[in-house]
């Protein structure tokens, strides 16, 4: 399947932001600590991203008023995005750089480094076992302790205003999760990441989400989103729905691929449809 696309200079966190920070932020591992990746069971790994993440999502809940409602956890991140974009406004910082709450705060330089270094090294390390059906754990593992060691230096209680970063991490070990066979692990890193800033309207967000989706049997939501994914990208199934059928692929894996292909065509063909009316009720 497509890997997590790797971190690239129009990223809009790359500068260090003027502002006081909202929590204190961690120095982040050095580079030899960064460097580290000792020996742990996939079932630990899991445990422990597991951890970081529900740290992430009661921060979501107490920002909301401790509710779990989807529509009123939306509300209290873009009203606290919209404070930001003010603040630094009014303070004549840098912010996001263009003024959309979309985009979200820039990390320190000195901590990007790191969250960088450790996304590197935790998407180089899923691939010491490319396949979806490899009974190799070592690389889920690895990759999933270089996830939690990266959301670790993410202020925690605010974390989706580092949108850029924060989705990123979500998404790179909702992959390693998916791959390594735990699925609901990977779908409510997936749901998080839905809720930062930018991550909705992504293509390979919506592809992750509609493969877990497909692979817990809910072939309803995986049409969705797979078609959304398909649709985003112009009907161009390319990378993201092709790296399975390539020479190599056991047949289970290619079989999961093509289902994939039949129901993101599917979806795409549903949002035309509806796109259509819409055009249609324009022009009466």
């Amino acid at each position: 399947m497509a890997t997590t696309p790797a971190l690239d200079d129009s990223s809009p966190i790359t500068e260090p932001s003027s502002q006081t920070e909202h929590a204190t932020i961690n120095e982040g591992p050095s580079a030899s600590k960064v460097n580290e990746v000792t020996g742990i069971r996939l079932d630990e790994a899991v445990d422990a991203y597991e951890a970081q993440l529900n740290q992430w999502w009661e921060a979501l809940e107490s920002l909301s008023g401790g509710t779990k409602d989807a529509e009123e956890m939306c509300r209290s991140v873009d009203r606290v995005m919209k404070e930001e974009i003010r603040g630094n406004d009014d303070d004549g910082g840098e912010g996001s750089g263009d003024g959309d709450e979309t985009v979200g705060r820039k990390l320190p330089a000195a901590v990007q480094v790191d969250v960088d270094a450790l996304s590197l090294r935790a998407n180089v390390a899923l691939e010491k076992s490319p396949s979806p059906s490899s009974k190799d754990e070592e690389g889920p593992a690895a990759s999933l302790k270089l996830w939690s060691k990266a959301m670790t230096i993410v202020p925690p209680d605010r974390f989706f205003v580092y949108a850029s970063s924060s989705s990123y991490i979500l998404l790179g070990a909702a992959d390693a999760l998916q791959r390594s066979g735990k699925l609901e692990e990977a779908l409510s890193s997936l749901r998080l990441a839905m809720f930062v800033p930018g991550t909705i309207g992504t293509p390979y967000a919506h592809y992750l989400m509609g493969r877990v989706k497909m692979e817990l049997g809910d072939e309803d939501g995986a049409c969705v989103e797979l078609g959304r994914a398909l649709y985003l990208v112009d009907g161009e199934e390319g990378e993201l729905f092709g790296e399975n059928c390539e020479e190599g692929a056991s047949d289970q894996e290619r079989e999961i691929t093509n289902r994939a292909k039949d129901l993101a065509r599917q979806g795409m063909e549903s949002l035309l449809e509806e796109e259509a009316r819409y055009a249609s009720y324009d022009d009466e």
